[in-house]
C-alpha cells in the first residue's frame, strides 16, 4: 500500500470557488472541485485547455468485467482522493492514466525494477497507453527504463525478452549498451520469429490452396 498526499491538493479538495468535476471510474461517479481535478491530472489540464467546458472524465481501468477488480478500483480511487493508502499497482495505473508523474515516481521508488516486476510494469504501461493515449505510436517512450533494464540484464531475462514485440527488441538493440555476445540472444529470437512467421504463412497458403481445389 502507498499513500499519495499533496498539501496543495488537500487544500484544493475544499475549494468551493469553482465548478465541480466528475471522475467516472468503472461507472462510479466521484465529484471533486475542478481545481482539484486540474491539480491531480496533467491529462485533465490538457483536455481543459482544449475544451474549457469539460466537466467529467471517464476511466475504465479493467476490461475483463471482473467485478472484484472493479470494486477494488473504485475503493482505491475513493481512498486516493481522501488521501488514504491505496494499492501500489492501482497508484501506478491511475498515475499513467492521469499523467501524474508524482504518482508514477512514488510507485517506482517503492517498487524498484527487478526481474520479478519488469514484465508487469511493461504490460501495465502498454495496456494503459494504448487505451488512453492519443499518441499510442510512441508508447515505448513511457517504459524505456524497463526495456533498458532488460537489455542490461539479458542473460537472466531470456524468457522476458521472448514476450517483447519486434519494435521493443529493436529499441533495446539501438538504445541499450549491450555486448556482442548478448546481441546473439536477441538475434536468435528474431530469427526464430521470422521462421515462425514464414511457417505460418506457408500453412495458411496451403490451406487456401486446398480449399480452392
Amino acid at each position: 500500500m502507498l499513500n499519495y498526499r499533496n498539501e496543495i491538493l488537500e487544500n484544493l479538495k475544499n475549494d468551493k470557488r469553482n465548478d465541480e468535476f466528475s471522475f467516472i471510474i468503472n461507472s462510479n461517479i466521484y465529484k471533486v472541485p475542478l481545481s482539484y481535478a486540474l491539480g491531480i491530472s496533467r491529462k485533465i489540464c490538457q483536455l481543459h485547455l482544449q475544451d474549457p467546458s469539460i466537466k467529467e472524465y471517464y476511466i475504465n481501468i479493467d476490461d475483463d468485467n471482473d467485478n472484484n477488480d472493479n470494486n477494488n478500483d473504485n475503493d482505491n480511487f475513493e481512498k486516493l482522493i481522501k488521501g488514504e493508502n491505496v494499492e501500489r499497482k492501482f497508484l501506478y495505473k491511475i498515475g499513467i492514466i492521469l499523467d501524474n508523474e508524482e504518482m508514477i515516481n512514488l510507485y517506482k521508488n517503492h517498487n524498484p525494477l527487478s526481474k520479478e516486476n519488469v514484465k508487469e510494469r511493461i504490460q501495465i504501461t502498454r495496456e494503459i497507453m494504448k487505451r488512453y493515449s492519443e499518441n499510442s505510436n510512441n508508447i515505448i517512450n513511457y517504459y524505456k527504463e524497463e526495456l533498458e533494464y532488460i537489455g542490461e540484464n539479458l542473460e537472466k531475462m531470456k524468457e522476458e525478452i521472448k514476450e517483447l514485440t519486434n519494435e521493443e527488441i529493436i529499441y533495446i538493440i539501438k538504445e541499450t549498451n549491450i555486448k556482442i555476445e548478448k546481441e546473439e540472444i536477441i538475434l536468435n529470437i528474431i530469427k526464430s520469429r521470422l521462421q515462425k512467421n514464414k511457417d505460418n504463412k506457408e500453412n495458411k497458403d496451403n490451406k487456401e490452396n486446398k480449399n480452392n481445389k
